[in-house]
This record gives structure tokens, sequence and C-alpha cells, in this order.
């Protein structure tokens, strides 16, 4: 498999496995995820992604060389996608061609492998295609391009990557609405606008509508996350791209190298990567003084938008997004709008190219001094840097780069010799650029070998770079079973683990154990307050994982099932732990706010008495007696449970409770108490029973319906207009 796959292995292929094991097993979808947080909402996770069409692969391959085939197949589509969209705005197949290759080997873009960022990959590779119908209908005015932008929009959001996502559509919008207002007709401008803005409109609407299966439980989700009333402004300005960092634009390892462990930079490398080679960069900046259209004018308005926006806190576009925006205070990591610089950019560089291509004859002149400048001054430029190279002038570049740097415990001589050799690289293009541009421009290099010479300088260029980003490794290797892990699986009884080290997060979901930790952006907020009332604990409210450091109240613990913890790489046993089902006498009544201290009072217990957030209409004082219940079944949405009782009393369940969850006795459906803050309990007469817990969330329901009429609808309208797309 591709390695290291951070996030592939840390938490998508632990979402696939449970997808795989839901559907193979059991016959249904995976609603809910039973292995990480205690038990949290597994559809209403954007990054679970089911109905997204490539991850039903996972159904026909193995795990780890299906995610190869997607980063693959979605690096393929990429690349199509922005040819045919070069093709649509009349670039000829050349220049759409040198587009295409230099998004798809862009730095931004291949080195999302090395974190595993699968999903925001496969988000982004559907912006192209739908600027692509969205200029069809700016070029024709015919409602069907805009319902054929919809399918594409709906794949977009329906791929995992919210931000990605809402980052896209706003760059959609802002480039329908240059694009429509540069087209503007002499007269009937009104009528014009108007059905363009219909069309647009009947686009995102239809497409978020074929999105609404996920859409809508997600944002049920995301109300009652940790994240629900925003992120700080801290925070969500993490990873902002300074713009000091965008020398890295032309000298992609001035700030070092991650993948072998040199990187000196803010942030991290992959976010603040924007590298879209040294030859695209330069037949852009032809593009844009040479071709000074309103669709450059446009594409350069992009791109330096989105530049702006990446800069982040250094800017003042984020902090105006964030304040005044909805959602824009949801996300962080400004720099993923170079995702749109990239793509952008990318495009003028083909807008550059057709200027080469078409206008070289009348140009020959001008093409002819141009090469000449860039010939002497690259030559120049690299006897220069030779001479400080030969020299090993590493105690100037400590004085004046490294100076004041986060370069603290790296070998400064090879971060030398590492810029060194971009530095070169920079230089050799040029070089190879302006000689093979001077003998076009007197008649000594003909066209066909023009055109090779510039396509073999750029995939040299970016896969000189890229390539160091694509790492493989045995599988077997990379999913190791450490042997804390194979010590607990030894126990087959049904019990939660408090991975306090947080070392384990990935493997213990791969090994089907549950955690009352985990990773991930999205968890609930009232969990979260449950979990940090354990002990002390990093104050830290929108990181993907708690961080406790020392254990306080270990009965917020043994309410939630845990029966080993793993501290400082030690397993050790936790011996009050309560089961995961069980009987309980009696309930208190209080305000939620005083709750978790009430569970922190020594003399509270969890095996005498629950706390309810609202009074039942039932008997809060029993004369049953506490009864582990062991005759649980378990499927994904489904807890069975079998259970006799001689006296009334409350059926505890060691499950978070969230909406969408019912329970029925025998047949008759009960109600559900929110219980110790975060768990689930239903009151039991005495008798038989046979208890079934379901989770039918009613956000899916409604999402599905609304999926499947407006999958119908685009069908429908599909095969009633036939029209052609050329």
């Amino acid at each position: 498999m591709l390695f290291p796959f951070q996030d592939v292995i840390s938490i998508f292929a632990q979402e696939k496995t449970l997808f795989q094991d839901s559907v193979k097993n059991f016959n249904d979808l995976p609603l809910w995820n039973p292995y990480i947080f205690g038990g949290s909402p597994f559809l209403a996770n954007p990054t679970s992604a089911m109905f997204y069409p490539s991850n039903w692969l996972f159904l026909l391959f193995p795990a780890d060389s299906t995610f190869n085939i997607i980063f693959i197949l979605d690096i393929i589509l990429l690349g199509i996608f922005t040819y045919l969209f070069c093709r649509t705005i009349k670039l000829d197949s050349f220049s759409s061609f040198i587009s295409a290759i230099t998004i798809t080997f862009s730095g931004h873009i291949v080195s999302l492998v090395f974190p595993g960022h699968i999903v925001n990959l496969d988000a982004f590779i559907w912006l192209p295609l739908i600027l692509l119908f969205l200029e069809k209908v700016i070029q024709k005015q015919k409602i069907i391009y805009g319902i054929y932008a919809a399918i594409p929009i709906g794949l977009m959001l329906l791929a995992g990557a919210s931000q990605i996502a809402v980052f896209s559509l706003l760059s959609v919008a802002i480039y329908f609405t240059l694009r429509a207002i540069s087209n503007l007709p002499k007269s009937n401008r009104l009528p014009y606008l108007n059905r363009l803005s219909l069309i647009f409109f009947i686009s995102i609407i239809l497409g978020l509508m074929l999105a609404a299966v996920q859409i809508i439980p997600t944002h049920e989700f995301s109300k009652l996350s940790a994240r629900a009333n925003g992120l700080s402004y801290e925070f969500a300005s993490d990873f902002s791209l300074h713009p000091k960092q965008a020398v890295s634009f032309i000298f992609p390892y001035f700030f070092g190298n991650p993948t072998n462990g040199t990187y000196w930079g803010k942030g991290n490398f992959w976010e603040l990567n924007g590298y879209i080679g040294i030859l695209p960069l330069l037949l852009a900046s032809i593009g844009i003084v040479l071709k000074r259209t309103r669709l450059t004018v446009t594409f350069l308005a992009l791109g330096l938008f989105a530049l702006l926006f990446s800069f982040g806190k250094y800017s003042f576009v984020f902090p105006f997004f964030y304040k005044y925006i909805p959602q824009f205070d949801s996300f962080r990591v400004p720099s993923r709008f170079l995702y749109l610089y990239t793509f952008s950019f990318s495009v003028l560089a083909g807008i550059g190219v057709n200027i080469l291509i078409e206008k070289g004859a009348g140009l020959k002149k001008y093409f002819s001094k141009l090469s000449l400048l860039i010939l002497f001054s690259s030559v120049v430029g690299l006897i220069i840097s030779l001479f400080f190279i030969l020299n090993k002038n590493v105690h100037l570049y400590e004085r004046n780069i490294l100076n004041n740097s986060y370069a603290v415990g790296i070998n400064h001589t090879n971060l030398f010799f590492q810029l060194s050799n971009d530095v070169i690289m920079f230089f050799f293009i040029l070089i190879l650029f302006s000689v093979a541009l001077y003998l076009r421009s007197k008649n000594k290099l003909n066209i066909s070998a023009f055109k090779s010479v510039i396509t073999i300088i750029i995939i040299f260029d970016l896969w000189f770079f890229s390539s160091k980003f694509i790492l493989t490794k045995n599988i077997q290797e990379a999913t190791l079973n450490p042997e804390i892990i194979k010590s607990i699986k030894q126990d087959n009884s049904i019990y939660r683990i408090f991975d306090m080290s947080n070392q384990y997060l990935s493997t213990t979901e791969q090994n089907k154990i549950e955690n009352v930790t985990g990773i991930h952006s999205l968890y609930l907020k009232d969990y979260r307050d449950f979990i940090w009332s354990v002990g002390k604990h990093e104050d830290k409210p929108y990181e993907s994982f708690f961080q406790i450091t020392k254990i306080e109240n270990p009965i917020f613990l043994d309410l939630l099932n845990v029966k080993y913890i793993i501290e400082d790489n030690k397993l050790s046993s936790n011996q009050n732990f309560l089961p995961r089902a069980y009987i309980v006498p009696n309930a208190i009544v209080f305000p939620k706010d005083k709750i978790l201290n009430k569970l922190k009072d020594p003399n509270f217990d969890p095996k005498n008495q629950i706390i309810l957030q609202n009074k039942p209409d039932v008997s809060l004082i029993n004369p049953s007696s506490f009864k582990e219940i062991e005759r649980i079944y378990r499927e994904p949405n489904i807890i069975k449970l079998k259970v006799n009782l001689t006296d009334p009393g409350f059926l505890v369940l060691s499950e978070i409770d969230y909406p969408g969850w019912e329970a029925f006795d025998n047949g008759h459906e009960l109600k559900i108490f929110n219980t110790n803050y975060i768990l689930r309990s239903v009151y039991l007469t005495k008798g038989s029973h046979e208890v079934h817990f379901i989770y039918k969330p009613e956000s899916y329901n409604l999402g599905k319906n609304i999926s499947i009429v407006a999958l119908l609808a685009c069908l429908a309208i599909l095969f009633k207009n036939k029209a052609k797309f050329s």
C-alpha cells in the first residue's frame, strides 16, 4: 500500500472496515460506530462517505488496495476533468493537456498521499467538472447544463470533506459571477442575468438535495458536537500560510522536507504546499501579461483570492469570512484554499502555452528577446549560486535564512544542500526553456519538438518533487499489532478500553476493540465534558482527540464499561468497571449542569441509583437491586437484551444517548431516559423482557427520501432532454 497514509491508517481504514463488516455480515449500512468515543454516529460523520460511489469498491476489494485504487483514480479523473474544462474555455488540446498535467502532478495534490487526505482529493476532483457545466450554462444558457452541474456538486458534497466542498462552492459562485458579468450582452442584460441566476440556483439546490442523505444527518451531529458554536479564531486560523513561506512556491524545499525529518517551516508541509512547478508558474505569468482577456482576469482573480485566503490570519480575507460569513468559523486550516490557487494557476499555465503555440509566429521577435533575457539571467544566477554552494557557505545560510527559525535539532548542512538543489533545479529549468524558446523563435525547433520539451520539463520537475511523497509499504508491516493490543484481544467479553496514551487509537478500532477515546474532529460536546471529568486534561476543546493527563474520578470510566486502561505503554485493569447493561433500582433528578458534579460525589453509588435530567412518570424508587445483564446481542444499529425481573427497575445501557435511538420491550415502544449525563436507560416492570435498542435516525430517513426524489428528478430530466455534450 501507499505509505505512510497517516489519516488513512488512523481514521479512514477503520471506517471502511466497519462499512465492509456491516454490509457483508449484517446486510445493513452501519449508521452507528461502536468503536470510538464510547459509540458515535457513523453515517452522520461526513468522512464515512458511505454514499460516495468509489467507496463501494471496498465491498469488492481489500481495503489497502482499494485506497491505492481510489488515490490513482482521483488523480486521473482530476486530470481528465481539468483537460475537458480547458477545452470548454477554448484552449487547444496541447494547452489543455499542460493544464491537466500541471494540476495532476502539482505539489498540493500529490503530497496529499503523504498525510492520507483522501477525502479532500475525493471532493476537490469535481471542481473542474462543475465549472465545465457552468461554463456551458454561460455560453448556451440552457438549463440542462445546470442539471449536469448538480450531479458533480452532489458527489462533491458526498465525498466526506465538508471544508473542501464549502470552499469549492464559494469558488464556483465567484467564478460564475465573474464569468456572467464579463459576458453580459449589450441588450436585455437583466433577463440574461435572471436566467443565469435561476439556473445556478437550481444547480446548487439540486446538488444539495442529491447529497441530503449525508448533509442532514451531518447537520444534526454538528449541532451537538464540540464545534457546534464555531471554532475559536486562534484554532480556526491555525495552518495559515505566512506570506514569507510562499517562497516555497518557487523553491519547494526552502523549509526542508518532511519525508526525511528536516521540515522546519510553520504548520505542516502538505497543507502549505503551493508548488506547481517552475515552468507552469512562468507560463502562467506569460498568460497573465500577454493575454489580458476576461477569462484570464477571472482566473487571476480566483488564484489571488485563494492565495489571500490561504494567508489566513496574515491577511484580511480569512478574518472577514470567519467573522461575517456563516460556516467559515467551523473550519480550520485556511491554507486549504491552495486547492483553488493550484487549479487557477494550472489553467493560467495552459493559457500561457496557448499564447506560445498560437501567437508564436506573430511574437517571434518578442519571444526571442524574452528567451535571451531569461537565459542570461539564469546563467548568471546559476554561476553565482554555484559559487556559494561549492564554497559551502553554510554560515551565510544560517545567518540570513535560519536565523531565529524553527530549525532546531536539524542538520543545517543538509538543509543548505536541499535548498541548493532547489536553486540549481530552478535555473536549470529556466535555461532549458529559454534555449527551447529561442530556437523556436528562430524556426530552428519545430512545434512538435517544442511541445515535447515543455512537456518533459514540467513532468520531470513535478515528478522529481512529488515522487518523494509516494512511499510504499507492505500492509502487514503497516498494521502490526502491538503486544498490548494482542493482550486485550484475548478477552472476548463485552467491555471498553481507555487509551490514555492516545498511541493506539487506530489499532484499537482496526481490531474491533471499543474505545472511549478516538481520533476525529466530530464528537459530542456532552461526551467531551464527560471524559474531561475523568481528571486533569489539556484544555483543547476542538482537538480531534482527548488528552487526559491524570485520572482523578474513575467513576466516569466505570460508567463507560472501561475494563482496561493504557497509560505510559502499560496495560492495567479497572476492577470497578460496570457492565455494559444492568438493572438499577432507583433514580434521582438533577439539572443537567449539576449532574457531573453529582457523579463526582463519593457518596454516589451508580449501582443503587441513576441520575436523570427530567422527571419521568414512573416510580423513582423501586424494590429491585443491582443486576448485571449478560444476554446481549449486538449489530451495528441494533442492541438486543433479555432480562427477567422479579421487581421493576431501570435498565441502564452503557451506550451514548443520541437522537434516533428507539427502545422496544416485547414489541412495545419504551421511552429512553438520558442517564448519568450521556448514557441511556429505560424503565422495566417485573417480568420477562426482550428489549431492543434500534438506531433509526429521522435525519437519515428524511435525507434519504430527499436524495431519492432529487436523483429520480435528475434521471427523468436527463432522459427527457437527450442533450448532447461535446
